[in-house]
C-alpha cells in the first residue's frame, strides 16, 4: 500500500510539472519555445524560459529572476522578456544559446516595462512596450507602442482604425497580426496587415478574433472569445474560448478545442 502510495503521488507530481510548461511560439524546424514554473537556478526557484527541440528535449533559460520566451526563428534566436532583479520591470530581451539578455532600452525610448513578441528569419523583433508620460502637476498617463525593430531602429506600428489595437503575430515578410477593438470596447477584429494592406477576421459570432500567428502563406492562427466576465473586451476575461487556423486562400476556419498561439510554415502550431 505503500509503495502504491508513493507510485502515486511521484506521478501526479510529474503531471503538475508537465502542467507549468507553456509555449507560445515556434519555427520551422520545429522548435518550440514559453516558459516554465518554477526552475532552479542561483536566484533561488524563478519562472524560467524553456526551448523543447522537434527532438523532444527541453533546456531551461534559468538567466533571471522572471524569464520567459515567446518565439524563435529559424536561426535558434529566441525573443521574450526577463526581469534582471527580484520584483524589478519587465524587459524585452534576446535568447541564445543558453541565455537571455534585455535589448537596450535606448532603441525603445526607455519605456516603464517591453516585451519582444516575435522574431522573424530576417532579424525583426516585434516588441511591445509601455512608458510613464508626465502630463501636468501631478498627472501622468501609460503610453502603449509597438514597434518593430530592426537594424538597431525601432519603427512604431500604426494603430489599427485609431483604435486600441495589441500585435501578436510577425512572418518572414514583415506581415504583422493581432486584434484592435471598437470604440466602445465591446468588440473585437482580428488583422493581418501585409505591405500597408489590412484583412480583417471575424470567427462567426464570436465577441473577438484574436490573431496570434501569421505565416507566410497569408494563413493564420489564434483564438475566438464567445462570452466574457464584462462587456468592455480589452480588460475582460474570456469565459468561452476556442482556437482557429484560417486558410487564406478558402477564406475559412478550422475550430480547435484550444487556442492556436503560433503558426509556422508547415502548418504547425502551438496552444
Amino acid at each position: 500500500m505503500k509503495k502504491y502510495i508513493f507510485v502515486t503521488l511521484l506521478f501526479v507530481s510529474r503531471l503538475a510539472f508537465a502542467s507549468s510548461d507553456f509555449y507560445y511560439g515556434l519555427n520551422d524546424v520545429g522548435d518550440k519555445v514559453g516558459q516554465r514554473f518554477y526552475c532552479s537556478g542561483t536566484q533561488g526557484s524563478v519562472p524560467c524560459g524553456i526551448k523543447m527541440k522537434a527532438d523532444g528535449s527541453v533546456q531551461e533559460y534559468v538567466s533571471s529572476y522572471d524569464t520567459l520566451m515567446s518565439d524563435i526563428n529559424d536561426n535558434g534566436v529566441a525573443v521574450g522578456q526577463v526581469s534582471m532583479t527580484a520584483g524589478g520591470s519587465i524587459q524585452a530581451a534576446t535568447c541564445g544559446t543558453t541565455s537571455c539578455y534585455p535589448i537596450s532600452a535606448s532603441l525603445l525610448g526607455y519605456p516603464t516595462w517591453s516585451r519582444a513578441e516575435r522574431i522573424n528569419n530576417v532579424g525583426q523583433i516585434l516588441i511591445r512596450s509601455s512608458k510613464t508620460v508626465i502630463t501636468g502637476f501631478r498627472k501622468s498617463k501609460a503610453v502603449y507602442t509597438e514597434y518593430l525593430l530592426a537594424g538597431g531602429y525601432a519603427s512604431p506600428l500604426p494603430k489599427e482604425n485609431g483604435l486600441t489595437t495589441y500585435s501578436s503575430a510577425l512572418n518572414n515578410y514583415g506581415h504583422t497580426g493581432g486584434i484592435y477593438y471598437s470604440a466602445d470596447g465591446t468588440h473585437g477584429f482580428g488583422f493581418i496587415r501585409a505591405n500597408g494592406v489590412v484583412t480583417v477576421l471575424e470567427y462567426p459570432n464570436a465577441l473577438y478574433t484574436d490573431v496570434k500567428g501569421v505565416n507566410d502563406n497569408g494563413d493564420a492562427a489564434g483564438e475566438a472569445c464567445f462570452e466574457t466576465n464584462w462587456a468592455y473586451l480589452p480588460s475582460a476575461t474570456c469565459l468561452n474560448l476556442f482556437g482557429w487556423k484560417w486558410n487564406h486562400s478558402t477564406g475559412e476556419f478550422t475550430t480547435f478545442p484550444t487556442r492556436q498561439l503560433d503558426l509556422n510554415n508547415s502548418g504547425q502550431s502551438v496552444n
